[in-house]
């Protein structure tokens, strides 16, 4: 689904803080 897409770029993002 898009919104499991959007959690997993958003857990990749905060990894990258």
């Amino acid at each position: 689904k898009a919104l499991n897409g959007s959690i997993a770029a958003l857990s990749t993002v905060q990894e990258k803080k």
